[in-house]
């Protein structure tokens, strides 16, 4: 719904308050003169971009993620809920702090204050929203604000490889699946042999990964390796995942001292089979939402802020406030390792320079495959 239909609907109570937070000079008994005065001065450029720039960073992010959620309401449960991951985010080893205090109804009570949120009952439950108009205008007055901050920390983003492979149909697909195939055709082709673990022996590994577009070598350290996957202790990060991903949809066969290419994986590389790179994203994200609850949140953000290109460094500032570390995975770790490298081999993100500046950008190929 569009602002002037919420207004008209909105509890007086709430529209009064946000009269007195704007100081309008208005008769509040009289409900369409309110209206008018509310609709002018919530839809005021200049208006605005002063409240935007009160914002502290938390209530900022608080906002910047209902904007980037494609969400028709939330409970005021779900609010306090996004409000309450910013308030305990840790930056630098402190606590967000905010001006006028600290917590999450705090935030969500300005939030309501200046008119950017209207809740409305719906089966006897009341239902928060963003009016579609007033989102639109909120988005494109934030988003050059990110963009005035330039320079990196220091992130390498390793490219991958861009020769294609060639697939049934033709179709235009990205590396990821385009290194499935490699994958599949490697183990029918070749006799994969495993170890005792079920591993494939390193010698083989190495044969197979320089055949692949993600870069990556065999393991040389164990460590600790857990929580991303069946084999992620024993593959490299992005192999791992096609790994898991080819067994899960039972296109490979482990068996006693060999790896074999099913029926079905059969199917697959002669054509008759299909497979999306929409199901290996779905899967990565159902993978990976274990130990990044907020995975879902984080990628609409990333859709959100990238579309035009985004400063690497700016982007994690944004997503760091919803990323909680696991482990051993630090947040930075968590940013570069588990989310933009998956995204970058899938190609839903490209690469790209501006002014000298290393930049991430939403690919043509996020709208086609990943939505």
């Amino acid at each position: 719904m569009r602002l002037p239909d919420i207004l008209v609907y909105a509890d007086i109570h709430h529209l009064s308050r946000i009269a007195q937070e704007y100081d309008l000079q208005v008769n509040l008994h009289s409900k369409n003169d309110l209206l008018q005065s509310l609709l002018q001065q919530i839809f005021n450029p200049h208006e605005m971009k002063e409240r935007l720039e009160r914002l502290t960073p938390a209530e900022r992010s608080f906002l910047l993620l209902l904007l980037a959620e494609e969400r028709k309401g939330y409970t005021l449960e779900e609010l306090t809920h996004r409000a309450k991951l910013v308030v305990q985010s840790d930056s630098e080893g402190r606590k967000v702090l905010m001006k006028g205090g600290i917590g999450e109804e705090s935030i969500v009570e300005k939030i309501l204050r200046y008119g950017w949120v209207y809740n409305r009952k719906e089966r006897n439950v009341s239902i928060y929203r963003i009016p579609e108009d007033l989102k639109e205008m909120l988005v494109a007055s934030i988003i050059p604000r990110f963009q005035e901050t330039s320079g990196q920390m220091g992130f390498s983003v390793k490219k991958v490889r861009t020769e294609r492979f060639e697939v049934p149909n033709g179709q235009q697909i990205p590396m990821s699946i385009h290194d499935l195939f490699r994958f599949l055709r490697f183990v029918k082709e070749e006799w994969v042999q495993l170890t005792l673990d079920g591993v494939i022996h390193k010698r083989l590994q190495g044969i197979l990964f320089r055949q692949l577009s993600t870069g990556e070598s065999p393991l040389t350290e164990r460590g600790w390796r857990f929580g991303y996957g069946r084999r992620f202790r024993d593959y490299p990060d992005l192999f791992s995942l096609l790994y898991d991903y080819a067994f899960a949809r039972g296109w490979i066969e482990e068996k006693p001292g060999v790896l074999l290419l099913s029926e079905s994986g059969n199917r697959l590389l002669a054509g008759e089979e299909q497979v999306t790179p929409k199901d290996l994203f779905a899967f990565w994200v159902s993978l990976y939402r274990r130990p990044i609850p907020n995975l879902p949140s984080l990628l609409s953000l990333i859709k959100l802020l990238t579309k035009e290109g985004f400063w690497e460094e700016e982007l994690y500032r944004q997503l760091e406030p919803f990323i909680s570390p696991f482990y051993y995975d630090n947040k930075e770790k968590i940013f570069q390792k588990r989310v933009l490298a998956p995204l970058l081999w899938m190609e839903g993100l490209e690469v790209i320079r501006r002014e000298g500046i290393q930049m991430l950008r939403l690919s043509s190929l996020w709208g086609r495959w990943y939505g």
